[in-house]
């Protein structure tokens, strides 16, 4: 294969790299990734850096100004997550690793996939719901739906909730704090509504 079409290949392959990571991510419904901004990111990084590392690799004087030049531009929007870091660094690492070899850019993209569609079984599995293994946070990019409970007695089966995000006592107001987090509306309103029937309780929901 010529060199001309060999980097055609990688253009090729870095893009769609790119376009796989995010629909694994949307599938796992990081939401963040799916929009416009984030899509063109997801294309446009690996195949810049493809180009950086292509353009620099056998020139030390060029190297060095180039290392100067990339100094100054830096990401201004602010990162949200680890795991949005990581996504950068990982389309980062895809355009460094097509430029050397296809098969270590194709092997990090299944595997970074194949970690990423994982972790949706984490997230799902009954018996990691029931040791409460994963917190829910309004920063994983899910839409996510809260009620904050407050009570002046201690509400034991909430502490039980596989839906507890926090808990605290107010020893100054002799109040129980409590909030729950679920991505499911139904889930929210109805432990609302049960709450509600048994206890004497203050209560907040946020949509």
């Amino acid at each position: 294969m010529s060199n001309f079409y060999y980097t055609l290949l990688s253009f090729i392959l870095a893009i769609i790299s790119g376009l796989v990571i995010r629909v694994s991510l949307t599938f796992i419904k990081q939401k963040w990734a799916s929009t416009m901004n984030n899509t063109l990111t997801f294309m446009l990084l690996p195949i810049t850096t493809f180009v950086i590392t292509k353009v620099i690799s056998n020139n030390i004087a060029l190297s060095l100004g180039m290392i100067g030049a990339l100094s100054i531009v830096r990401f201004r929007n602010p990162v949200k997550s680890p795991l949005e870091l990581s996504i950068y660094f990982v389309l980062i690492t895809l355009g460094i690793s097509y430029s050397v070899n296809l098969k270590y850019g194709i092997l990090l993209t299944i595997f970074v996939s194949l970690v990423l569609l994982f972790s949706k079984y984490l997230r799902e599995s009954p018996l990691l719901k029931k040791l409460n293994f994963f917190n829910s946070s309004f920063d994983e990019g899910e839409e996510k739906y809260s009620l904050e409970i407050t009570s002046i007695t201690e509400i034991s089966l909430l502490k039980e909730s596989n839906l507890l995000n926090s808990y605290y006592f107010n020893k100054e107001e002799g109040k129980y704090f409590y909030r729950l987090v679920s991505n499911d509306k139904r889930q929210i309103n109805k432990t609302h509504e049960e709450l509600n029937k048994e206890h004497v309780i203050e209560t907040k929901i946020n949509f």
